[in-house]
């Protein structure tokens, strides 16, 4: 068998394993959205409080994602990833077993330094297996685990976590992750890491004007996304008097509609993708203001959810294609980088909503994600100032 058909077949078996375990470590991120008021209760905790293990999350993946990333580069992947989703399990397991709200921000602490590890080497097993032409479709393919766990793993996550206990969903993610890990250190074939670029060479992107505009941009999105995201079961209860499974279907077709959001973003991300960004969040800051004014019993509700869940998914994936794209020669690393970003944003947003509804209540998150909307308008409108530069540099020094 040639080395083409032998890459083949194992990136067959590759693409949909590591979906499969990136559904479950995504639900595992994102599940503490919709338990927020349930854990608040039980853990005797403000619902800012409980917020805060979003941005711990967020914030430890910022700060350490991108170091463990390129500590990671040497060792073979399957053993990081596996090692990784084996992290995963028992934190989560260990969370359920001792329930205290210090615990919890320690586990969530090391499973967000841990999250770009795996994303990130994943990614760079696809590149290593797939050909150059079917690098991006596959990459697409794992990514589905994301939408996945986004779209069906959390809402059931809300629904057993509302009918049972959110120590119980906890336990079952931890049970499904040691699983995964299971799974990877068996089925993922061994690549070579010795063409993988090294550590130093990795790092230059970061004297790229471009690639840190696009870092920056990440962050101020994802800032303005998750002031109110966050904060999204609370407002689906709160706001609009929903109960338990309702939270639960909400969320789900939140989701749900953000796949349509997604295959707009993945369209406009190939042509235009600092344009669509913003576009994106224009769609999220003007839906999320609409439900602050007017309140989760207005009949412009639903279709203002559907809305601002379309524009949220489209956010994710364009972010992700930007920043790849500016820093192709590195994108593994760039990948890691643009996750420490959106966390970064991810945590000051959190932690803006929360003060936000401290302050003066959930009607005022539209206030923060408008702000944060603001800054990154301006951070692309300064993206694409440089990258105008960068292209009339290049044609003089092709012309000369």
């Amino acid at each position: 068998m040639s080395r083409a058909a032998s890459d083949h077949k194992a990136l067959r078996r590759t693409v949909p394993l590591l979906a499969l375990v990136t559904a479950i470590v995504v639900a595992i991120e994102f599940v503490v959205v919709g338990l927020l008021p349930s854990m608040a209760r039980d853990l005797r905790i403000s619902l800012a409080a409980a917020g805060g293990l979003v941005s711990a999350f967020a914030l430890s993946a910022a700060l350490l994602g991108p170091l463990l990333t390129l500590a990671a580069t040497r060792i073979q992947p399957r053993r990081t990833l596996s090692a990784v989703a084996t992290i995963f399990g028992i934190g989560n397991l260990l969370a359920a077993a001792v329930p205290s709200h210090g615990l919890l921000l320690a586990v969530r602490i090391v499973e967000g330094a841990i999250l770009p590890v795996f994303v990130s080497v994943g990614a760079g097993v696809i590149a290593i297996l797939a050909s150059s032409e079917r690098q991006g479709r596959a990459i697409a393919q794992v990514n589905i685990g994301t939408i996945a766990g986004l779209v069906f793993a959390v809402p059931a996550g809300v629904a057993l976590g509302t009918s049972a206990d959110w120590r119980a969903v906890f336990a079952g993610l931890g049970v499904l992750a040691l699983a995964g890990a299971a799974a990877l250190a068996i089925g993922l074939p061994t690549v070579s890491t010795s063409c993988r670029p090294n550590v130093g060479q990795q790092a230059m992107i970061l004297r790229s004007p471009l690639v840190l505009g696009h870092l920056v941009l990440s962050a101020t999105v994802f800032a303005a996304m998750f002031a109110s995201y966050a904060y999204l079961a609370a407002i689906l209860e709160i706001e609009a008097g929903y109960r338990g499974v309702q939270v639960a279907v909400l969320l789900m077709g939140f989701s749900a509609i953000g796949l349509i959001g997604n295959a707009i973003g993945g369209r406009v991300a190939d042509r235009r993708p600092t344009e669509g960004t913003v576009a994106a969040l224009l769609v999220v800051t003007f839906a999320v203001g609409a439900i602050s004014v007017a309140g989760g019993h207005s009949w412009s509700f639903l279709p203002l959810l559907a809305l601002w869940g379309a524009g949220h998914a489209a956010g994710f994936v364009l972010c992700q294609v930007r920043v790849m794209s500016a820093a192709d020669q590195a994108p593994a690393f760039a990948m890691s980088l643009n996750i420490a970003a959106c966390n970064l944003g991810i945590a000051v947003g959190a932690v803006t909503g929360g003060a936000l509804i401290e302050a003066s209540g959930l009607r005022m998150l539209g206030v923060g994600t408008a702000a944060f909307a603001a800054l990154a308008v301006s951070s692309a409108v300064i993206i694409q100032r440089i990258d105008q530069l960068r292209r009339a540099a290049s044609k003089v020094q092709a012309g000369s």
